[in-house]
Formats: C-alpha cells, sequence, structure tokens
C-alpha cells in the first residue's frame, strides 16, 4: 500500500529530532558541569631534538634535554615537549629526521647535536622553515651560514683552543708554544684541524703535527707515535670522551711526557673514569660560573643524578641549556612568529653559565682551564 507522503517522512523526522535532542542534552551536560571560570589549557611548547645514531654522546644529550625540558616547564609554568628523532632506520638521514619533527611532529624549535654534517642539514631545513635551533657543535662553518635564527649554545672550537694556547704552561713561566693534535676522522676531523691551526696561529704557536684517529681500530699506540714524532711539548686530544680516553692512556703507556689538553667535552666524569691515572694534569676549559648559574646548575645536577644515578657530561648540560632558552623564546614570543626573537638580545641564567650571543649567533662566553688533580677537575690558577 502506498503511504502518504506525510507518513514516509514521519520516521526520518523523528529520527532527527530524537538526534538533536541526544546532542542538545550531552551539550548541556557538558556545559554545566564545566568550572564556570575555567580557562582552555595553553598548548605544550614543542622542541625537536636531532640525535642520530652516530652521535658518540646521543644518550647524555638525549638525558640532559630531558631533565631541562622538565626544569624549564616548572619555571615557566608551560608544558614543555621534547620529541626526539633519529632511531636507526625510522626516518633515515638527519635531514629527514628534522622535516619530520617540523611538519608532522609540529616542533616549533630544534636542537642539534655535536656532529657538525648533522647540524648543518638540520640548519638547511630552518633556514627553509624559519624554525630556530641551538646546536651543540664547536666546528665555526656552523654558523657560516648567517641564518638569524641559528645559534651555538657551546664555545667554538677556536675559543677553547685560543684559552689552552694562551694559558696552558708545560713548567710556571713556560708557556706551551708547539703542539700536535689528535682529531676524528673525516669532516668533523677537517673542521677542528682548521679551527685548532688558526686559533694556533692567532697566538703565535705552532700545531706541528695533526692525525686523524678513525672510527674503527685499537692501535692507539701507532697514532700517538705518529703524532708525537716531532716531540710537541702538548698534545690536543679534541675527540668524544671514550676516544680521548685510550689515547690519554695510550701516549702515558708512551712515556709521552708533555701536556695533555683537549677540548671541554673531555671535564666531565666519564673521562676522567675512563683515562685513570693517565688524566692527572690534563687541560681543559670551562666557562665561567655566576652565582645565578651556579644556582641553575645545582638544581639541573640534583634533578640528574636523582633520575639518571649518575652524574651529568658537559654536553648534557649544553642540551639542558639549549632546550630551556628555546622553551623560553618560545613562550616569551607567544603568537609572534618565534624566529623574530633571534638572536637574543638579553643575557639569560644558564646551567654553562651565562647564555649570551653575538649577532651572528656565536655564544659569547668567558672560558677559565680546569686541570684534573686527584680524579676530579679544579680550576687552574
Amino acid at each position: 500500500m502506498r503511504r502518504a507522503a506525510h507518513e514516509r517522512g514521519w520516521p526520518r523526522t523523528f529520527m532527527s529530532a530524537a538526534l538533536f535532542s541526544a546532542l542538545l542534552d550531552v551539550a548541556c551536560r557538558a556545559v554545566f558541569s564545566a568550572e564556570p571560570n575555567a580557562v582552555p589549557a595553553l598548548a605544550p611548547l614543542k622542541i625537536g631534538l636531532v640525535l642520530p645514531p652516530g652521535e658518540p654522546e646521543a644518550e647524555s644529550i638525549r638525558r640532559g634535554a630531558e631533565i631541562g625540558v622538565r626544569l624549564a616547564g616548572l619555571s615557566l609554568g608551560r608544558e614543555v615537549e621534547l620529541i626526539v628523532r633519529g632511531s636507526p632506520g625510522q626516518w633515515g638521514t638527519e635531514g629527514d629526521d628534522a622535516v619530520a619533527l617540523a611538519l608532522d611532529a609540529g616542533a616549533q624549535a630544534l636542537v642539534a647535536p655535536t656532529l657538525g654534517t648533522t647540524v648543518h642539514l638540520v640548519e638547511q631545513v630552518a633556514g627553509r622553515t624559519r624554525i630556530p635551533v641551538v646546536s651543540l657543535c664547536g666546528d665555526a662553518s656552523v654558523t657560516g651560514a648567517r641564518i638569524p635564527w641559528a645559534l651555538r649554545i657551546v664555545p667554538t672550537t677556536a675559543d677553547e683552543a685560543r684559552t689552552l694556547f694562551a694559558q696552558s704552561r708545560v713548567a710556571p713561566g713556560k708557556p706551551v708554544k708547539r703542539w700536535a693534535a689528535l682529531v676524528p676522522t673525516g669532516r668533523p676531523g677537517r673542521e677542528a684541524a682548521k679551527d685548532l691551526g688558526l686559533a694556533a696561529k692567532a697566538a703565535g704557536c705552532e700545531i706541528m703535527e695533526v692525525v686523524m684517529v678513525p672510527d674503527t681500530g685499537d692501535d692507539f699506540a701507532a697514532l700517538v707515535k705518529q703524532a708525537t714524532r716531532a716531540s710537541p711539548e702538548g698534545l690536543l686530544l679534541w675527540l668524544e670522551p671514550a676516544l680521548a680516553a685510550r689515547l690519554a692512556r695510550a701516549a702515558r703507556d708512551s712515556n709521552y711526557a708533555g701536556l695533555l689538553a683537549g677540548s671541554g667535552r673531555l671535564s666531565g666524569p666519564s673521562f676522567l673514569k675512563m683515562a685513570g691515572p693517565a688524566v692527572e694534569g690534563f687541560h681543559t676549559t670551562r666557562p665561567v660560573q655566576t652565582p645565578a648559574s651556579a644556582t641553575r646548575r645545582e638544581e639541573f645536577w640534583a634533578g640528574y643524578t636523582a633520575q639518571f644515578r649518575d652524574p651529568p657530561e658537559p654536553v648534557a648540560e649544553a642540551a639542558a641549556d639549549a632546550v630551556s632558552l628555546l622553551a623560553t623564546i618560545l613562550r616569551e614570543a607567544g603568537a609572534r612568529p618565534a624566529f623574530m626573537s633571534f638572536p637574543p638580545r638579553e643575557e639569560q641564567p644558564g646551567i654553562t653559565g651565562p647564555l649570551r650571543f653575538d649577532a651572528t649567533g656565536n655564544r659569547l662566553v668567558e672560558l677559565e682551564i680546569v686541570v684534573a688533580r686527584n680524579g676530579r677537575f679544579e680550576r687552574w690558577d
């Protein structure tokens, strides 16, 4: 039997009214159950960390960034989220990691590690996307791209070398003028050798021999013999802590009696432990602390050791400073594009000392020499 038009439409009309009534009931319950003065929660500040498998201090960097994010959130009263990319096979290349962080994960700023090759790839992404980036690499070329929103949170290789060349002594009143250097293989080593050479020339010193240390192999005695064949007064170990420790032991086992020195990455507990007795008298650098920075450093050390049961490495402190600085800038920028706030104009207290930057993104930092004595690094006077 053919039904009337109003009968054919009745069930559809009834279902629409029922659905509307149910939705209205849900909406009313949500409204009346909400807090009367509730304020929408602010979205978390998202910071991406590019950490490729080849990064020798990846675990220390990740740990430092995690504690830095936590402390930044407490200080700023704002949730800060750390997004890490770089596991083997996850995204492929470091450039892909940076793109994924920026475009897929919604990172508002990036932290790049100690490897210069990775930093350059991340900076290419930052340059095109206008996403700020802070690097942990001391190579002079890192800020050579002149990207206004790219910073270096660590001292340059040249800054550290100049400090060592100016203040190191083989004996009271006798500065070290003739050096040799052990550096990484490939592009990192070439960059380090170039920066060390320029710093030596400016300081009136000479680097007599530069030897690249391969990633694999264990004939450290042969490498030391090659580096010291011209009898340098000082031997620079511009390497990551584990490799530097093995070469320091090899140098002393081969009866090399000159001064051993290296970058600030070696001023941490792992190098002290792995180098053993060979570390005695070793010279390196660290930023001069202010009272405000010393307080922040104590807070960081307390949080780090409580969670990981080990003292932090220098690179962990730098990573924490990087995420904290970025989080502060992102919060202060608000709706304004964060890249417009770079480089920062005001000094901030950091874990590694006051955070100040020049117009090209290089950190302006005062360094001091520390010397290994009795299993710890002490300020050298």
